[in-house]
Protein backbone atom coordinates (compact mmCIF):
# COMPACT_ATOMS: atom_id res chain seq x y z
CA UNK A 1 0.00 0.00 0.00
CA UNK A 2 2.87 2.53 1.08
CA UNK A 3 4.75 1.49 -2.43
CA UNK A 4 1.85 1.92 -4.36
CA UNK A 5 0.63 5.47 -2.80
CA UNK A 6 4.87 6.57 -3.27
CA UNK A 7 4.97 5.18 -6.60
CA UNK A 8 1.81 7.32 -7.44
CA UNK A 9 3.49 10.18 -6.00
CA UNK A 10 6.61 9.97 -7.41
CA UNK A 11 5.05 9.78 -10.95
CA UNK A 12 3.07 12.65 -10.18
CA UNK A 13 5.79 15.13 -9.10
CA UNK A 14 8.03 13.93 -12.04
CA UNK A 15 4.74 14.85 -14.60
CA UNK A 16 4.17 18.05 -12.73
CA UNK A 17 7.81 18.69 -12.51
CA UNK A 18 8.43 17.86 -16.30
CA UNK A 19 5.82 20.51 -17.06
CA UNK A 20 7.27 23.23 -15.54
CA UNK A 21 10.45 22.78 -17.01
CA UNK A 22 9.28 22.57 -20.35
CA UNK A 23 7.59 25.48 -20.24
CA UNK A 24 10.12 27.47 -19.21
CA UNK A 25 12.25 26.40 -21.47
CA UNK A 26 9.76 27.29 -24.14
CA UNK A 27 9.33 30.87 -22.58
CA UNK A 28 12.96 31.30 -22.18
CA UNK A 29 13.89 30.16 -26.34
CA UNK A 30 10.64 32.31 -26.64
CA UNK A 31 12.20 35.47 -25.13
CA UNK A 32 16.30 34.96 -26.26
CA UNK A 33 14.45 34.80 -30.07
CA UNK A 34 12.69 38.00 -29.51
CA UNK A 35 15.50 39.98 -28.18
CA UNK A 36 17.66 38.72 -30.98
CA UNK A 37 15.34 39.84 -33.41
CA UNK A 38 14.87 43.11 -32.03
CA UNK A 39 18.25 44.05 -30.99
CA UNK A 40 20.81 41.91 -33.10
CA UNK A 41 21.59 41.55 -37.02
CA UNK A 42 22.24 38.03 -37.77
CA UNK A 43 23.70 36.41 -40.68
CA UNK A 44 21.58 35.06 -42.88
CA UNK A 45 23.11 32.14 -44.00
CA UNK A 46 24.85 31.09 -40.74
CA UNK A 47 22.64 32.71 -38.00
CA UNK A 48 25.17 34.29 -35.98
CA UNK A 49 25.07 37.75 -34.89
CA UNK A 50 27.27 40.39 -36.50
CA UNK A 51 26.15 43.40 -34.87
CA UNK A 52 23.59 45.50 -33.28
CA UNK A 53 20.99 47.39 -35.15
CA UNK A 54 19.88 51.05 -34.59
CA UNK A 55 17.49 49.62 -31.46
CA UNK A 56 20.27 47.79 -29.95
CA UNK A 57 22.52 50.83 -30.21
CA UNK A 58 19.99 53.22 -28.36
CA UNK A 59 19.38 50.49 -25.24
CA UNK A 60 23.19 49.96 -24.82
CA UNK A 61 23.58 53.80 -25.13
CA UNK A 62 20.98 54.69 -22.36
CA UNK A 63 22.29 51.88 -20.30
CA UNK A 64 26.06 53.53 -20.20
CA UNK A 65 24.38 56.61 -19.21
CA UNK A 66 22.56 55.36 -16.61
CA UNK A 67 25.69 53.50 -15.00
CA UNK A 68 27.87 56.69 -15.68
CA UNK A 69 25.22 58.95 -13.69
CA UNK A 70 24.91 56.00 -10.99
CA UNK A 71 28.42 56.07 -10.52
CA UNK A 72 28.81 59.57 -10.58
CA UNK A 73 26.17 59.87 -7.71
CA UNK A 74 28.04 57.09 -5.56
CA UNK A 75 31.60 58.95 -5.67
CA UNK A 76 29.70 61.98 -4.72
CA UNK A 77 27.85 60.48 -1.74
CA UNK A 78 31.40 59.52 -1.07
CA UNK A 79 32.80 62.47 -1.38
CA UNK A 80 30.32 64.33 0.33
CA UNK A 81 30.36 62.05 3.07
CA UNK A 82 33.92 61.97 4.14
CA UNK A 83 33.95 65.17 6.47
CA UNK A 84 30.51 64.47 8.41
CA UNK A 85 32.23 61.82 10.95
CA UNK A 86 29.48 59.39 10.61
CA UNK A 87 26.62 61.43 10.66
Amino acid sequence: MVNTFLTIMQSFLSVLTGGIVTVGEGVGSGIVAIVTNLMFVTDTTTGAITDLNAFGYTIALMAGISLAIAISKLVYHFIASIGQNGK
